[in-house]
């Protein structure tokens, strides 16, 4: 079970300048992750950035920084009188390079005991799915995105990861707006 930590010293070390938006901790340190959004590099993108415990006396935290988040595009909309989402216009352009994700995927998913590893141990592979997922979603294509993840998705935290996608996305204006929930 995980349990929401309002701090983390290990994070606030390393970069001062950031607050943390969230830590995970289970009964053992070993399965502790860190995460958040941040302009870390610079600019008007946000970055990704991960932690996990390493497996040292306090101070052994890995971190690492990506940028999970498809493309939205927008498009003007002259009967609100402004720009809006418009994924859906555009699929194409949001799933580029995703066949080539997907495969990936398939050969990861041929790793011996991959189920019991965790998107802790295997950052990259975590990675690539959640974004196979987020594009399909942000395509407008909800069902094939979940029907992904539910197929190909085969670590031990399948269920953990799952929950978090889906509370994120509900505090996600763009998602929000794509899908009319909420509204």
């Amino acid at each position: 079970m995980f349990r929401l930590f309002p701090r983390a010293a290990a994070f606030s070390t390393a970069f001062p300048r950031y607050r943390l938006n969230c830590r995970y901790e289970t009964q053992q340190n070993f399965a502790s992750r860190i995460f958040g959004l941040f302009n870390f590099l610079g600019g008007r993108k946000k970055q990704l950035i991960v932690g996990g415990y390493s497996g040292g006396a306090h101070c052994c935290w890995q971190y690492r920084i990506d940028s999970p988040f498809p493309p939205v595009i927008f498009k003007y909309n002259h009967r609100a009188g402004k720009y809006l989402p418009a994924n859906r216009l555009f699929q194409s352009r949001v799933t580029e390079g995703i066949e080539a994700k997907i495969t990936t995927i398939a050969e990861w998913n041929k790793t011996p005991e991959l189920e019991k590893r965790t998107s802790l141990l295997e950052p990259e592979y975590a990675a690539t799915s959640l974004d196979i997922l987020l594009r399909f979603l942000y395509a407008g294509q909800e069902r094939r995105a979940w029907d992904f993840f539910n197929e190909n998705y085969r670590l031990s935290d399948k269920q953990e990861m799952k929950l978090d996608t889906e509370k994120k996305l509900r505090g996600c204006v763009i998602y929000q707006y794509l899908y009319r929930r909420g509204r």
